[in-house]
């Protein structure tokens, strides 16, 4: 669904509230892309950590909110090589030593070569499985076993919004936490 809440702090915050207390199984989210103005970030990422939703924040964001720790907060540069650092020092940082999945599709394929190369680059490869959605002719559902299989612990899920949406719900429907 899309919401749009025209960058109004009591409309985004309570938006946020409403989104993070929702506890219809048929309707759950499996992720909130946004907000796309700073002006109530950080309370919005506390409602929506603290409702156990995962959040993308698609635009640039003060550092200290991206090393605040909350659970389920990520955000991505806009550059492929930094996109690919960013993937690689969350993975460090939050679970470390922990294996990691790389989702993504056609399109997106030279962002997962860089993914690739900066886990290679830091001698962590083998703690990256990858996963190309038209090799398994987007069955989400069987991409979900491998990936529990492999027991990773992260995923970063790259493609369309309704593919990485789909992903992202087939996953959670799993999470172990």
């Amino acid at each position: 669904i899309e919401i749009d809440d025209s960058c109004q702090d009591a409309l985004s915050l309570s938006t946020a509230q409403m989104l993070a207390l929702n506890k219809n199984t048929e309707y759950k989210l499996a992720a909130v892309i946004g907000p796309y103005c700073a002006n109530q970030l950080e309370n919005i990422t506390k409602v929506l950590a603290e409702g156990n939703v995962t959040q993308i924040i698609p635009v640039p964001v003060e550092k200290s909110v991206v090393d605040s720790k909350l659970g389920g907060l990520i955000a991505l540069p806009l550059v492929k090589e930094q996109m690919a650092q960013a993937f690689f020092d969350f993975i460090n940082a939050h679970f470390e030593g922990a294996k990691a999945a790389l989702i993504y599709d056609e399109e997106n394929a030279a962002i997962a070569r860089q993914v690739k190369g900066v886990f290679a680059k830091n001698g962590k490869q083998e703690s990256l499985f990858s996963y190309a959605f038209e090799d398994y002719r987007f069955d989400y559902d069987e991409i979900m076993k491998d990936v529990l299989q492999n027991k990773t612990e992260a995923a970063l899920i790259l493609g369309k919004a309704k593919n990485v949406g789909r992903m992202a719900e087939a996953l959670k429907s799993h999470r172990r936490d």
